[in-house]
């Protein structure tokens, strides 16, 4: 559900020895750049040589070769955003720094389904946040990846596909990104180049349609590759979700019911069965990991909902949650910039579905988009399978 790359103890080592500190130096070359008071704390997480970056993705099983050019320098920002019901809330993200002359633009990466802040893109390890910081901030771009709220810095609720609230989250970081863009980059460039894996798919679309029904950046999109989205919540993710009916498809329902209660001011003990009304909020507050919550919670939908409710969702029956699901789509518009669906045939968590109706409905409508199937790959898979060919697709769009 992560970013997983397999990397062994030695190479973490080896990670450490690459890496080195220089705090100081390094956060007076992005303090003073004015964020119009938005940024609340930059902190200095590290810089990683170029040998390190290249390691990195080659312990990390990729589908295909990739391009490191430059070592990068990591940091976690802290900044205002606003959530659910318009409060503003400080959110955090990671940004990367290539070290380079030559920086070819901004890479937004928004990041899979995950319920540990521990876990969070802006706590970089080998598997969330070095791996895609190695790919694209060792090949010339910036590279920025929001927490999302609820997670990172935030002990606020994570607002788990909810989309307005996503997608302001990763907008505000996005115009920081576009302030350092500007400062370090030379020759006004304005490139912008979205990508994202599950979750993180999803946003991406979001962003995409957000940034072109009004962008209030001067950055230019060129590409925008979501991997192994959920694009049709209701239509087809939550009918895979009890198809399915394994421990996947518990943690995302377990997930989605814990945001949408809250959210849409509904009691969770109206449509969950005991304990779990009341034990859902305490385990996806971002103190608990994946494994927790597959270890505890049900193994059947059936044993988390109530029968009515649950026999509304396998029915498919309009109701206020079926209802929230269908509002938090990401499909129905026409992308007038290049988009680029990547999914495995083997994907049972997201559907190879999503990705092909939200194709066929936007280009059947005129949208600039295309769409790689990777082959015979699981979700995880899928991810390390596309990021190479992602990686090429930006270095070809200029």
């Amino acid at each position: 559900m992560n970013f997983k790359f397999q990397l062994s103890l030695l190479f973490g080592l080896f990670v450490l020895i690459f890496a080195c500190k220089k705090e100081t130096t390094e956060i007076n070359q992005i303090a003073n750049f004015d964020f119009k008071q938005q940024v609340t704390k930059i902190e200095f997480l590290g810089e990683y040589t170029k040998a390190a970056a290249a390691q990195m993705l080659q312990a990390a099983n990729l589908g295909g070769a990739v391009e490191t050019t430059c070592g990068y320098a990591l940091y976690r920002i802290s900044y205002k955003t606003k959530t659910f019901d318009n409060s503003e809330v400080i959110a955090s993200g990671l940004m990367a720094i290539p070290k380079s002359d030559h920086i070819k633009g901004l890479v937004s990466w928004q990041h899979g389904t995950n319920v540990s802040r521990e876990n969070s893109v802006s706590t970089p390890s080998p598997s969330e946040g070095l791996g895609i910081a190695s790919l694209f901030a060792g090949n010339d771009y910036i590279l920025i990846a929001a927490d999302y709220i609820g997670l990172g810095v935030s002990y606020d609720l994570h607002p788990y596909n909810h989309i307005k609230s996503t997608t302001s989250a990763v907008l505000d970081f996005l115009k920081i990104g576009e302030i350092v863009l500007h400062n370090l980059a030379h020759h006004g460039n304005h490139n912008l180049y979205l990508t994202g894996f599950s979750q993180g798919g999803s946003a991406t679309l979001a962003l995409q349609r957000a940034l072109e029904i009004n962008n209030p950046t001067e950055l230019e999109l060129k590409a925008s590759a979501p991997i192994a989205g959920p694009y049709n919540l209701r239509g087809v993710s939550i009918k895979n979700s009890i198809k399915q009916d394994n421990e996947s498809a518990l943690f995302y329902l377990g997930y989605l019911s814990n945001t949408y209660a809250v959210i849409y001011k509904k009691s969770l003990s109206t449509f969950v069965k005991k304990p779990y009304d009341t034990l859902l909020p305490t385990w996806y507050d971002g103190s608990k990991d994946a494994d927790f919550l597959v270890a505890n919670l049900p193994s059947k939908a059936a044993d988390l909902f109530l029968a009515e409710f649950y026999a509304d969702l396998k029915n498919d029956k309009t109701n206020w949650f079926t209802s929230a699901l269908e509002e938090n789509e990401t499909y129905q518009w026409i992308p007038k910039n290049q988009v680029r669906f990547f999914y495995g045939s083997n994907d049972i968590d997201v559907p190879p579905l999503e990705a092909i109706e939200a194709y066929d409905l936007m280009k059947k409508k005129g949208g600039n988009v295309e769409i790689n199937n990777l082959g015979p790959f699981d979700h995880n898979e899928s991810l390390l399978q596309a990021l190479p060919q992602i990686q090429t697709w930006f270095n070809t769009v200029k």
